[in-house]
C-alpha cells in the first residue's frame, strides 16, 4: 500500500467565549502554547503533507510568529476561518484543492486539544483509508436523559452512545462532497458526511485528548501533562507490576481465537471460555498487578456462566477491578508462543483489538510472536501458550 498522504486542518479561529475572555489556543500548559501541542505532533509525522492554521482576526499575528519559532518542514498555511465551523473548513478545502493536483487524506482537528497522540492519528489514518470517514469516540460514563422543562423525557442507553473528538480523518474527496450540499448547522465534520448519506467509522479516541473549553478544563491538563512528565520520571516508584501465562492445547475445529481475532487454521484452543490464551494471559498480568489473585480465583471454570464466553470479558473485568481501586494501565507486553500458525502477518491486527479491549493507545500494548523451534508439545503444533506483563500505576 502506498504511503498516504495527509493534510491537516487545525481550527483555532473560535472566539472562546467560554474562557473569560481568554484565548484557549495562546494560553500556555507547563511553558507552551496550547495550539504548539498538536502543530509540533503533526508536524513530526511522515504522512502530513501540509498544516493549514485556521484562525481569527485576534490571534493570526500571534500564531505566525509561534510557527516562526518552531522551524517546521512542512507546508503551513495560515487563513481566517468562517463565521461557523462548517464556513471555516470549505475555506481550509477550497485552498488545498487550489493548491495542490491530488488530495489523498484530510484531517480536521480542534486547536484546543493539545494532547492528541500519534496513535489516535494513525488509527484514524488506517480507518479512513477502509472506510472513507473515521473519528475517534470514547464510551460515556455518566447515564444521559433528554430533559424538557426540567422534567425527564427519556433516559438513554449508554452503551450505544459515545462522545466524539478530534481530529477527525477523512478521504478528502469524501468531505469535500459532503460539504457541498451541506445546508445544516453542525458541530462536527462527521455530521456532513452522515447527512450526505455517507458512512462514518470509529476508532478508540484517549481520555486524555480533551478539549480545553472552560477555566476548568486548564487545571485538568496541568495534571494531565504532570502526570505524563511523572511517568517519565525513572525514579518514579509508583508503579507495579503483574506476569501472566497461559497454554492450551489445539484440537480438531475452531475457531482459533487469540486477542480476541479469529485465525484462519483448522485448529482451535481447548478451554472452558473461548481458549484464548493470549487474553487469558492479559487478564491474569492485571490480576496479579493489582494483586487480585489468579484467573481461576476471580472466573472459575466450574461456573456454568462463564462456558464458551469470549475473553475479552475476563479482560474488561479484570481493568474494572484495577480502576475500581484507583489504578491505571500504563502498559502491555505480550508474547504468543506458537509453532503453527504462522501469526506475523496478524500482529496488527490483534494489538489493534487489544487497543479497543484495554481501551489503551496502540503506543501502550507490544505484541511479539516466537516458537519453541520445533521442541516440547507447542514445538509439535499441539498446543499454544501466551504470556503477559502488565504495567500500572495509581491514578
Amino acid at each position: 500500500m502506498k504511503q498516504p498522504i495527509l493534510d491537516v486542518i487545525i481550527l483555532s479561529a473560535g472566539k472562546s467565549s467560554r474562557m473569560d475572555g481568554i484565548d484557549k489556543q495562546l494560553v500556555k500548559i507547563r511553558g507552551k502554547n496550547v495550539i504548539n501541542y498538536s502543530i509540533e505532533l503533526f508536524s513530526k509525522l511522515k504522512e502530513t503533507r501540509s498544516i493549514t492554521l485556521m484562525l481569527s482576526e485576534k490571534n493570526v499575528d500571534e500564531v505566525k510568529q509561534i510557527i516562526k519559532t518552531l522551524g517546521i518542514n512542512k507546508h503551513i498555511y495560515t487563513l481566517i476561518g468562517g463565521k461557523l465551523r462548517q464556513d471555516t473548513v470549505r475555506i481550509a478545502l477550497k485552498n488545498l484543492s487550489s493548491i495542490y493536483t491530488t488530495n489523498d487524506l484530510v484531517a480536521i482537528h480542534d486547536g484546543a486539544r493539545p494532547f492528541v497522540s500519534k496513535t489516535i492519528v494513525l488509527n484514524g489514518i488506517k480507518s479512513a483509508q477502509a472506510s472513507g470517514a473515521a473519528i475517534p469516540i470514547i464510551p460515556l460514563s455518566d447515564t444521559i436523559k433528554k430533559v424538557s422543562n426540567n422534567l425527564i423525557i427519556k433516559t438513554y442507553d449508554r452503551s450505544k452512545l459515545a462522545a466524539v473528538q478530534t481530529p477527525q480523518f477523512f478521504k478528502f474527496d469524501v468531505l469535500n462532497t459532503a460539504y457541498e450540499f451541506l445546508n445544516d448547522e453542525i458541530t462536527d465534520d462527521a455530521s456532513a458526511v452522515e447527512l450526505s448519506g455517507g458512512l462514518v467509522s470509529s476508532f478508540p479516541g484517549s481520555l486524555e485528548n480533551i478539549k480545553i473549553t472552560n477555566p476548568i478544563d486548564l487545571k485538568i491538563a496541568y495534571s494531565i501533562k504532570d502526570k505524563k512528565q511523572e511517568f517519565n520520571n525513572t525514579n518514579s516508584n509508583l508503579g507495579r507490576y503483574g506476569t501472566g501465562f497461559d497454554c492450551h492445547k489445539l484440537v480438531d475445529g475452531g475457531p482459533l481465537v487469540l486477542g480476541g481475532v479469529k485465525i484462519p487454521f483448522e485448529k482451535g484452543l481447548a478451554g472452558h471460555s473461548d481458549g484464548d490464551v493470549l487474553l487469558h494471559a492479559i487478564a491474569s498480568s492485571l490480576l496479579g498487578a493489582g494483586n487480585f489473585g489468579d484467573l481461576g480465583s476471580n472466573f472459575p471454570s466450574s461456573q456454568k456462566k462463564y462456558k464458551n464466553m469470549s475473553s475479552d470479558f475476563f479482560v474488561k473485568q479484570s481493568k474494572k477491578l484495577l480502576m475500581d481501586k484507583g489504578w491505571e494501565i500504563l502498559y502491555v507486553d505480550t508474547t504468543i508462543i506458537a509453532q503453527k500458525p504462522r501469526l506475523n502477518k496478524f500482529v496488527e491486527l490483534i494489538v489493534d483489538n487489544l487497543s479497543k479491549i484495554l481501551f489503551l493507545d496502540r503506543d501502550c500494548i507490544n505484541l511479539k510472536i516466537t516458537s519453541t523451534d520445533s521442541v516440547g508439545f507447542i514445538g509439535n503444533s499441539e498446543g499454544i501458550a501466551a504470556q503477559s506483563i502488565a504495567t500500572i500505576k495509581k491514578i
